[in-house]
């Protein structure tokens, strides 16, 4: 008899999961995939050429598999209950795995579960578990969802806290004409030695009528912001964030089209220029694009540029 590592041993049982989860009468499923490579100019650091020689006197080919940190994502996920006769709390399923390359090369890096229960007309549960391959840490995420407002835990068994994090956020609706709703999402990270550092608190304030501007005040002590979100349509919306430590300012764009197509920039003038560009295809799913520009520590020779394309199937 031959046995398995426990790892591989999971990551089979995981797939076969997957399998019968796939053959259930009825379900159906959206799939997205990608698989990313970062490129770099492999001369920054001197002429090109096809060979480079180590400090160790050996010459070895410049082009190396790992350098380009190829990294592989699938995810599945139910459009309806999965299991209605048997479970009928049970809405829907999303289970995805992520592979890297220069972590593991026979087995994925992280592999997690979200399952969704309904529990009454307004409540819902949502319970996800993650296992990193590497670090052999288990993570259980908790999430309880009532209205607008809800609550979210991460437990761990990687430190002496069993509980990592707690966040929750409540909406209030106020009676006024110039503030139309309100809401606090105050967060405690038990990671965090400091008091200062444990404890945040986001505010978040629309205002009234058209309700198309809203302020948010992020209370982080390392780092506080406060963001200006004012929406010029229904489908364009700018929002200015300004870091209060260091008034550096990052400027956000997004645009969307009737025919699904969407358009985010972010900009952050000492740092990136962020773009996510999905197109709605016509045969069905969508094309999805990130780009990455760098804005500092770039030159011609040494120009970094991050490009990941991925495809979402919808049946």
């Amino acid at each position: 008899m031959v046995f398995l590592p426990r790892s591989e041993m999971l990551f089979n049982i995981f797939l076969a999961g997957l399998l019968l989860f796939e053959t259930i009468h009825g379900a159906r499923f959206e799939i997205n995939s990608a698989v990313t490579v970062t490129v770099k100019d492999p001369s920054h650091e001197g002429a090109l050429s096809a060979h480079h020689l180590y400090h160790d006197g050996h010459s070895r080919s410049w082009f190396d598999i790992s350098s380009l940190q190829p990294n592989a994502f699938f995810n599945i996920r139910s459009k309806v209950a999965p299991i209605p006769i048997w479970m009928p709390s049970l809405k829907s399923i999303d289970a995805g795995i992520g592979y890297n390359y220069n972590d593991l090369k026979r087995l994925p890096s992280r592999v997690d579960v979200k399952g969704k229960f309904s529990l009454g007309p307004i409540n819902q549960l949502e319970v996800q578990p993650v296992f990193d391959f590497r670090s052999g840490q288990k993570d259980l995420l908790l999430q309880f969802t009532r209205g607008p407002s809800y609550i979210f835990g991460k437990l761990s068994n990687q430190r002496r806290r069993l509980i990592e994090t707690i966040n929750a956020s409540a909406l209030f609706y106020l009676p006024f004409a110039s503030l139309s709703t309100l809401r606090l999402s105050p967060s405690v990270d038990f990671r965090q030695t400091l008091l200062r550092d444990k404890i945040s608190c986001i505010i978040e304030a629309v205002t009234g009528g058209a309700g198309r501007t809203k302020a948010i005040l992020n209370l982080r002590a390392k780092d506080p912001t406060l963001s200006m979100v004012y929406a010029l349509s229904d489908s364009n919306i700018i929002a200015p964030e300004i870091h209060l430590k260091d008034a550096r300012v990052l400027y956000q764009w997004s645009v969307k089209w009737n025919n699904g197509a969407m358009l985010h920039t972010k900009v952050d003038p000492s740092h990136s220029i962020d773009i996510n560009w999905t197109d709605q295809s016509t045969a069905g799913g969508k094309w999805i694009t990130d780009i990455r520009l760098p804005l500092e520590g770039t030159s011609t020779r040494g120009l970094a540029a991050e490009v990941k394309v991925r495809r979402q199937f919808i049946f």
